[in-house]
Formats: structure tokens, sequence, C-alpha cells
């Protein structure tokens, strides 16, 4: 699953996501997932987590992520998720893509 999230209010002065969002963000994303998941970050504001247990573990933890607060940090980022299973054969790098192609959801 890709993870993105941007500050929810942006004024002229503020910066689209500090170096704080980014550190609390990581710290909630890691309370939330389990320690077998590998979370990786993929740019300034996007996480990648897989999941080796399965399309149901990986929907049980989209459904735990969107229904909490504390990776929002209180609702002050916006998150988006989208959240691919790998095919049969499928390389490494066919599943990332098919990952950066499919739309994120926003709750």
């Amino acid at each position: 699953m890709k993870i993105t999230f941007i500050r929810r209010e942006l004024s002229e002065n503020s910066e689209s996501v500090s170096a704080e969002d980014i550190l609390k963000f990581s710290y909630e994303l890691r309370t939330l997932t389990r320690s077998e998941d590998c979370i990786g970050r993929l740019g300034i504001n996007e996480c990648v987590v897989l999941v080796a247990d399965g399309e149901l573990a990986a929907r049980q933890l989209v459904s735990r992520l969107h229904s909490t607060s504390t990776l929002s940090l209180k609702e002050s980022l916006h998150i988006s998720i989208s959240m691919v299973t790998s095919l049969s054969g499928e390389t490494g790098l066919e599943l990332l893509n098919r990952l950066d192609e499919a739309p994120l959801s926003t709750h």
C-alpha cells in the first residue's frame, strides 16, 4: 500500500510538510503497523507498506489507518491511501508501478 500525506491548511508562510510532521507521522505509522510489515519512505510525503500476510491483512491495516486520528496528527494532515495485491510471477518493480498508478482513496 502507498500512503501520502499533506498539510490540511496551507498558508503563504507554511511549508507543505515540515520535518516535525514527517517524524511524527513516521512514529505513528510505526505504532499502527506490525513488526513483520515493511515500511519504506518513497518521498517527502509518501510511504509504502509491504504486508506479507495477504490481502485480508492489508485491508485490515488500511481500515486501521483510516480509523485513527493519530496518523493524521489529530487531523492536521490529509492522508491518502492506495493498495494493490501482488500477482503471481510479478516482479517487485511491476508491483510498485501498479501501486503508483492505483487511485488514492481519502477518508
